[in-house]
């Protein structure tokens, strides 16, 4: 008895194509940009391409906002929940936060592949206030 699965082959899955992991990158600051607070830094860095494998865009974020507790500031929950929705609109995945000291990393992923990779910094915190408390040297 021969078993024949004919449909059952998909095509393979590929990493995006460069151009559009940069308009989804875009995407991705035009959001950051319209929730962040005023006098936040943020940039977008080009680092997908279709001839390096595992490439991925990078975006920085620097938010002058405390967070209190485990709880994110409100900017940053506003934002999160924006970039989901990009995602979701370019079939995107996103990897579970990870943390170290102020610092959220976030990684989406298109077929498996990471496309982009988000580090927002929170610079509202303690170690602001010590630089800030720093004598100048005489």
């Amino acid at each position: 008895m021969a078993v024949s699965c004919v449909g059952c082959q998909r095509a393979r899955h590929k990493q995006l194509p460069e151009g559009e992991i940069h308009r989804i990158t875009r995407e991705f600051v035009l959001a950051a940009n319209s929730t962040a607070p005023t006098g936040s830094e943020i940039h977008g860095e080009v680092g997908a391409f279709d001839k390096v494998a595992n490439s991925a865009d990078h975006i920085e974020i620097r938010i002058f906002e405390k967070r209190e507790g485990k709880a994110y500031p409100a900017p940053v929950t506003e934002m999160l929940q924006k970039f989901s929705s990009i995602a979701t609109a370019h079939e995107l995945t996103q990897d579970n936060p990870t943390e170290n000291g102020n610092a959220i990393v976030v990684n989406y992923r298109h077929a498996g592949f990471i496309s982009h990779i988000i580090h927002i910094h929170l610079l509202g915190g303690d170690e602001t206030k010590e630089q800030e408390s720093v004598p100048e040297a005489s």
